[in-house]
């Protein structure tokens, strides 16, 4: 999977939560509502994809609409996925703000027989923020949107918070040693 282009957010919600208790659905709707309240913000006309929808059709989740994901039109716009343990969830996914599909199949396996045919077959199927907004949208005016969207909904509460330099330095560490590496970045 490629991540490029785009603004990733999560949440995590522990098992003390009321929103562990709703089920799997409706926490999606309610986390999912703050989202497509940003992207309003920034322009674009967007909507929770039906719960029929279809699921993924390639190596790449972002060609194919889930019932979990954000749609402007008919194509995917926001990606997310949760994962449930007994302790909580944790949900994550990411906002596409430009797309680059010759780049996106030039990394991922697909049953295309080349990037450019699979990257046509994809633009039918997903969207960018800024090809729906009708302008760039850059991270930060997204970020913004995304944090004014979550901090307006009830009972949120967003905490400013930061890398302790521990963690920046681990980070660091692990960037030199592998996702900085054309080598490692290669394998996958």
């Amino acid at each position: 999977m490629l991540h490029d282009m785009e603004v990733t957010y999560s949440v995590s919600i522990p098992q003390s939560d009321p929103l562990y208790a709703v089920g799997l659905e409706t926490s999606y709707e309610w986390i999912c509502g703050p989202i497509v309240a940003a992207l309003l913000a920034v322009g674009v006309s967007a909507a929770l994809a039906p719960h029929g929808s279809t699921g993924f059709v390639s190596a790449s989740c972002f060609t194919a609409p889930g019932p979990t994901d954000i749609l402007a039109g008919q194509r995917k716009i926001v990606g997310s996925a949760q994962m449930r343990t007994r302790d909580g969830f944790l949900q994550h996914g990411s906002v596409v703000l430009k797309n680059d599909l010759e780049k996106l199949f030039a990394v991922i396996r697909t049953s295309q027989p080349n990037a450019h045919d699979a990257a046509r077959r994809a633009a039918r199927l997903m969207t960018s923020v800024s090809d729906e907004a009708h302008r760039a949208i850059s991270f930060t005016e997204m970020a913004n949107a995304l944090a004014a969207a979550f901090s307006a909904a009830e009972g949120v509460r967003l905490l400013p918070d930061s890398l302790t330099a521990r963690e920046a330095l681990n980070a660091s560490s692990i960037v030199a040693r592998k996702y900085g590496r054309e080598d490692w970045n290669a394998l996958r």
